[in-house]
């Protein structure tokens, strides 16, 4: 059984990763860059991460619990974009008969003076 349409009140945007590999036939390190994709309806849930609890943190909104229908273009290797903010992928758990998907994604928080992406895990 599918989500209903009625829980899905938060548009999410794909990012499909793009690599281009370098002169040294993929050996080398090639950049890696994410194109945005598509934009979905989902269900968005904030969630209290390990470490927010170890921490003793009453909210944690870097981790985060999503619910979609099925859709091709997310994988494992996607990032996903909401109110601006990244996230990547820890959990992906696809049912293509049910047609639903459900993730759990935690906030990648980029860096103003390297301009890099960093993890929240540390």
């Amino acid at each position: 059984m599918s989500y209903s349409a009625g829980i899905m009140d938060r548009r999410v945007t794909i990012l499909t990763r793009q690599t281009e590999s370098s002169e040294l036939f993929g050996r080398g390190p090639g950049s890696t860059t994410y194109k945005e994709t598509s934009t979905i309806w989902a269900n968005v849930t904030f969630s209290k991460g390990t470490t927010a609890l170890r921490e003793g943190a009453l909210d944690a909104y870097n981790y985060i619990i999503i619910r979609c229908r099925y859709n091709s273009k997310l994988t494992r290797r996607s990032r996903l974009k909401i109110d601006n903010r990244l996230y990547c992928i820890d959990s992906f758990n696809d049912d293509k008969r049910k047609n639903t998907i459900q993730i759990t994604a935690r906030e990648i928080i980029t860096d103003a003076a390297e301009n890099t992406p960093s993890t929240t895990d540390e």
